[in-house]
């Protein structure tokens, strides 16, 4: 959490999902360089669909503690908050962002 917004009331929320199933997802021959070993690339990782992203969006706006976190949106666990935080150990140098 970065002191200084807090004092202006300042939160900040990120939804960071892994690969979700739209129109962009399919691959066509002949659009993408070995696009077998590319469609099979996608397929073997757990592509959300969207669904999933709303739902893991609906999670993060009504969660009213998750303020200042990144969520997570992925498979199998469909979402995880990680809290993020500026610490600033010395005064003198640069802050550092932690998880």
């Amino acid at each position: 959490k970065n002191p200084k917004m807090a004092d202006m009331g300042i939160t900040w929320r990120a939804l960071c999902p892994d690969a979700v199933y739209t129109d962009l997802l399919p691959v066509v021959d002949g659009q993408v360089h070995d696009a077998a070993d590319f469609r099979h690339s996608l397929l073997s990782r757990k592509v959300l669909q969207v669904s999933d992203l709303i739902e893991g969006f609906m999670k993060m706006i009504l969660d009213q503690d998750s303020t200042d976190v990144i969520f997570e949106v992925k498979k199998p666990a469909k979402g995880v908050f990680r809290k993020r935080q500026v610490v600033d150990s010395d005064g003198v140098s640069n802050p550092v962002t932690v998880d």
